[in-house]
């Protein structure tokens, strides 16, 4: 049998460790004791579910309670591989996208069904509403037009504006908010627009408004407007995972298909637009780049948060069976 001497970075473990039952239960006494000096805390609460195996918790514990232990087992595999400052470089990719493609889908696009129902953008000054933005860019987000990913430098915007709006609606509403220094952002963000003297002319209105709030609402129309015209004729972000959301699930037709008549029979096939011919045992399509597989996991995230993760539980009816047999009787 090949030797594996691979070195690994705990110290007093090797790699056949990882093959023994007993190294490896050493092995989570020193992860625990890590997590443990770190977060006291999510420690015991982690010790305490896998005593009881989640009894009591309701699913949206466990998964929360999942979710911030992640991190420190990533963190812990990366050391055993001698890989941390490749874990981290790639950690800080990965929240970079977060706190800023998705964090856009989540607080602007996510939205826009509910801000414009029932409306088009047919009868819009589509231009300006084109160029508000990029003004606000230019002004506001300067930093923002030396990206040369289009998704990433719209985002950035986006999510920094949809933030401190879903933050003043909390504190409208008597809520808490965890957005720290908010106003002071605000308030940077109106001097910059004012400081530049196309931008202080156009969106005057907004900027003389005094209540950080009503400011930050102004600014958030135009990033919505913008967003709703992309949407609406979306030759530019067809293919941005921002932009992507879940299609309605017809039931009687979960997979799509055609109906070809075989003469003696009836076959069904795939949609030919959706139809790709194999290479050899070559996959049929290039995979997912990394942002499209963030695009999924945001999904996921959004989920769990709500017990709704229909990947792992299957599909549930909202109104109880019996209740609509007692409706049509």
């Amino acid at each position: 049998m090949e030797q594996h001497n691979l070195t690994l970075g705990i110290p007093g473990f090797n790699y056949p460790d990882l093959y023994d039952s007993a190294r490896l239960k050493d092995l989570l006494d020193v992860f625990d004791a890590s997590v443990e000096r770190h977060d006291s805390q999510l420690h015991n609460e982690f010790k305490a579910y896998r005593q009881n195996q989640g009894e009591g918790l309701s699913p949206e514990a466990i998964s929360d309670l999942l979710v911030r232990m992640g991190p420190y087992v990533g963190q812990f595999v990366a050391r055993i591989f001698n890989v941390s400052e490749q874990h981290q470089a790639q950690g800080a990719k990965i929240k970079d996208e977060i706190d800023t493609i998705f964090t856009f889908k989540n607080e602007i696009v996510d939205k826009l069904a509910f801000f414009f129902k029932g409306q088009n953008a047919d009868d819009w000054a589509i231009p300006a509403v084109l160029n508000r933005f990029d003004l606000l860019v230019d002004a506001g987000f300067p930093e923002a037009n030396q990206d040369d990913d289009p998704e990433h430098r719209v985002a950035r915007v986006g999510a920094v504006i949809g933030l401190l709006y879903s933050h003043y609606k909390l504190i409208a509403k008597g809520k808490d908010s965890d957005y720290e220094n908010a106003d002071l952002v605000a308030e940077a963000l109106r001097a910059k627009l004012a400081a530049h003297e196309e931008a202080a002319s156009e969106f005057n209105d907004i900027i003389s408004l005094q209540d950080p709030a009503e400011f930050i609402n102004g600014l958030m129309d135009v990033v919505l407007r913008w967003s709703f015209v992309a949407q609406q004729d979306n030759d530019v972000v067809a293919n941005w995972p921002s932009f992507k959301l879940p299609e309605k699930r017809d039931f009687d037709q979960l997979v799509e298909h055609e109906l070809v008549d075989r003469g003696e029979f009836k076959a069904w096939m795939g949609e030919q637009e959706h139809r790709r011919r194999r290479d050899g045992f070559k996959l049929t399509d290039p995979r997912f780049n990394e942002r499209q597989v963030l695009s999924e996991v945001n999904h996921c995230i959004y989920c769990h948060e709500r017990d709704t993760d229909s990947c792992s539980k299957g599909m549930r009816n909202k109104k109880p069976i019996l209740s609509r047999l007692t409706r049509w009787a």
